[in-house]
């Protein structure tokens, strides 16, 4: 079995892949637990501990468009990710937002939703045959950026 990589755009959006990006499976999760069950059965079908890869989306500590409500949420929702996945003992890597979104045309100036829907048309463009929803789109172009920089290092 080759290594499993995982993106995820917390709270709980995933994109699970090998290193070619051949065959994506994207999930939307309702709660943490299900997330947890998910992760742990990678684990447990993985022949040790370094075949199985999450890469984080590192959410701000303050994104001056959205409510302080809102950002609460969402810090929250990202510790509990980082804590059950360091808890499964998987190795873990942080993408910053603006390092995962260099490049892509056409957001300077979005916020909210239309940011979103823009980031989902740049994976539908570089992923035509994956049925990708605005939901799910971030955490496939986190794993995206994540193996296209560490080539080297997941091989």
């Amino acid at each position: 079995m080759s290594k499993i990589f995982v993106g995820i755009d917390p709270p709980l959006n995933v994109a699970t892949s090998d290193v070619t990006m051949e065959d994506v499976q994207l999930d939307k999760f309702s709660n943490l637990g299900e997330l947890i069950d998910y992760l742990q059965q990678l684990v447990d079908e993985s022949p040790d501990c370094e075949s199985v890869v999450v890469v984080c989306e590192d959410v701000p500590c303050f994104i001056k468009e959205i409510p302080a409500s809102r950002s609460f949420k969402q810090g929250k929702a990202f510790g509990e990710v980082i804590g059950a996945v360091r808890a499964l003992g998987i190795p873990l890597h942080l993408l910053r937002p603006q390092a995962w979104q260099k490049g892509f045309g056409g957001l300077k100036g979005l916020t909210g939703y239309p940011r979103k829907k823009a980031l989902a048309d740049h994976a539908k463009r570089l992923f035509p045959n994956t049925k990708i929803t605005v939901p799910v789109a971030d955490s496939l172009l986190i794993l995206r950026h994540f193996l296209l920089t560490n080539q080297t290092k997941t091989n």
